[in-house]
């Protein structure tokens, strides 16, 4: 009995670090450029609000608005299996915080929808 006792949990040991490293890969960004790019999007949205100018933020509002717009008609939505937990809230931020262009807001939450039923996006960003 102790024989296979050890064997089940050497079973039970190696399925859970099978699983550990199964979670580590999925919050593992597969397309590391467009996490590196929206996260860069993200840093100059940041920059373009200190000190605050309101130019500056239009300017580089349309600009990764534009970015985003292309990504989202070749790839879709950028998801947490595509780009990772931080570049994936990225995105969303901002598309939410760019109120000049209100009809790619809705469209971006009809495709994000579907995503968090498969959690392929953070539920608390989505809601």
């Amino acid at each position: 009995m102790g024989h296979w006792h050890g064997v089940r949990l050497g079973w039970l040991a190696g399925a859970i670090a099978a699983l550990a490293l199964a979670g580590s890969a999925a919050a593992a960004a597969p397309d590391p450029k467009l996490r590196e790019e929206i996260m860069k999007m993200h840093e100059a949205h940041q920059d373009a609000r200190r000190p605050y100018d309101e130019q500056r933020i239009a300017a580089t509002d349309e600009r990764n608005i534009a970015r985003l717009k292309e990504i989202v008609a070749r790839r879709g939505w950028p998801t947490l299996s595509m780009v990772g937990e931080e570049a994936a809230s990225a995105a969303w931020l901002l598309v939410h915080q760019s109120a000049r262009d209100p009809q790619f807001q809705l469209k971006v939450v009809a495709l994000m929808e579907p995503l968090v039923a498969r959690n392929e996006v953070n539920p608390q960003v989505y809601a």
